[in-house]
């Protein structure tokens, strides 16, 4: 939807980060600008208002909470997700409770920040055409739930792209139940579409109309828990400035989408079966309950039975969330859906750009179809994005495949298995080879491609790291600039 491609202003001191996201940002269709302090931010702030900010905490001259701050004061109409150094939650949590969106840990999970991006977009893009009309309160109600259902198209079942039988028995199941308020309970390998699923049952429900709210439980810091799950009252604590809703008011009437539920401590699960049990939320601060009608699709890519018999999650609230249990297939299980996935995101890509028709030649098919895809159908969209913009001409090939696609061809050709060629050890050397290659591609990306922080990550000595990616004929530049 082009209309959620706002502008945004990236605020970093590190110029590589500053660079890397632009240029993904920029391929995605938004318009960026970056600035290298917090001064030079606050100014752009206020001479080009972009809707979505993307701040970094530490910057010389003003640091990300000051320029918050100024925000606040100027009353700036911008969405910000800040960016801080792992280990700092203290900060991230003052950086929340001075207006910001969200947060993102360093070293960055581009990925989980492009989702954060997209939710915040869209969430303005609501925002700004709902109060860009001039009707009634009752007319304006309805204008905003018809752009809801414009967004929902996008979620329809059709949009769960795939023949494998087990994506279609999910399929046929949640159809049976979308219009009941019974809870969902979604697992999966990170990649394999539980987002998209949650969405596809909120959308095509009676429920569709109403909000749906989707959060990332590993992604809120402790302290913050509380109050974003069920509100808080003017004055409960320091800072509570006014009365806000949570989570669960926000999705009053709709559907409250929880990823990663078994991040959440034992505090909180004893509160959410409790809200869960009685359908009421009590606002911190607060002595009165507030009746409220949710339905409640969680998700994990652990073992959840796992962790209660750990003790680490209480069985009743297990019991409470797995009352229709999903599971969502890896996509190395349903490979016959590789070509339709890859038609799929292509018709996504030609729509969204003005380059023409592509497709993909036989060659290159059968290299997706041989990938392990360690990060499911993310990746593979992930992988078909990165191809379509390398390429320039309208089939793409093998030359135009990323790194890891490549690598996997060079291992295949390697491994000659024909009479009097075939040699195990040199298999398991030239598998091993491989194996590092992956593990220092991960590292160096895991640590914004900074070789000294991935070296200790990966516990070996810089030396031994440099010539491990000399081995595995690894290239910073290139590795950076995909």
């Amino acid at each position: 939807m082009n209309e959620l491609k706002e502008k945004i202003l990236i605020a970093d001191d590190d110029p590589n980060i500053a660079k890397i996201l632009k240029d993904r940002l920029a391929a995605k269709g938004f318009h960026v600008d970056t600035a290298s302090d917090g001064e030079e931010c606050l100014s752009l702030l206020l001479k080009e208002s972009p809707p979505l900010l993307i701040l970094d905490l530490q910057m010389p001259t003003m640091n990300g909470i000051e320029v918050l701050r100024e925000i606040k004061k100027h009353n700036l109409e911008t969405t910000t997700i800040v960016l801080t150094a792992f280990g700092t939650i203290e900060a991230a949590v003052a950086a929340m409770k001075e207006g910001a969106y969200d947060f993102i840990q360093k070293p960055l999970d581009f990925t989980h920040l492009e989702i954060v991006i997209s939710k915040a977009a869209e969430r303005i893009y609501l925002k700004k055409k709902s109060e860009s009309l001039q009707f009634t309160l009752d007319e304006r109600e309805g204008e905003l739930s018809y752009l809801k259902r414009e967004i929902g198209k996008k979620y329809d079942f059709s949009t769960i792209i795939g023949m494998n039988k087990a994506l279609q028995n999910i399929v046929s199941t949640v159809k049976k139940v979308v219009d009941q308020k019974t809870n969902i309970f979604i697992q999966g390998e990170s990649g394999t579409g539980k987002e998209l699923l949650a969405h596809a049952i909120h959308y095509n429900s009676n429920r569709q109309d109403k909000n749906f709210v989707a959060i990332n439980c590993g992604a809120i810091p402790s302290e913050l828990l509380e109050s974003e799950f069920f509100g808080h009252v003017e004055g409960s604590f320091t800072h509570a400035h006014k009365t806000r809703k949570g989570y669960f008011e926000e999705a009053d009437g709709g559907t409250l989408f929880l990823d990663e539920i078994g991040e959440l401590n034992v505090d909180l699960q004893v509160k959410l079966l409790r809200a869960l049990e009685r359908d009421e939320i009590t606002k911190v601060g607060d002595t009165h309950p507030k009746k409220i009608n949710v339905r409640l699709i969680t998700s994990t890519h652990k073992n959840l039975w796992e962790q209660v018999k750990q003790g680490t999650f209480g069985k009743d609230l297990f019991y409470r969330l797995y009352v229709i249990p999903i599971t969502l297939p890896p996509l190395r299980d349903r490979k016959e859906d590789i070509p339709l996935l890859i038609d799929h995101f292509l018709k996504k890509l030609n729509e969204k750009t003005a380059r023409g028709a592509y497709k993909i030649s036989d060659e290159a098919m059968a290299l997706f179809m041989n990938y392990s895809y360690p990060g499911n159908v993310r990746e593979l969209e992930n992988l078909i994005e990165r191809a379509y913009l390398l390429s320039s001409h309208p089939l793409i090939t093998l030359e135009d495949l990323p790194l890891e696609l490549k690598d996997q061809a060079r291992y295949l050709e390697e491994l000659d298995v024909t009479p009097g060629k075939a040699d195990l050890k040199r298999a398991t050397k030239i598998t091993q080879l491989s194996a590092e290659k992956q593990m220092i591609t991960n590292a160096l990306r895991s640590c914004n491609y900074n070789c000294s922080k991935a070296a200790k990550v990966l516990k070996i000595s810089r030396s031994s790291f440099y010539n491990k990616m000399k081995k595995c004929n690894i290239n910073l530049k290139t590795l950076c600039d995909q």
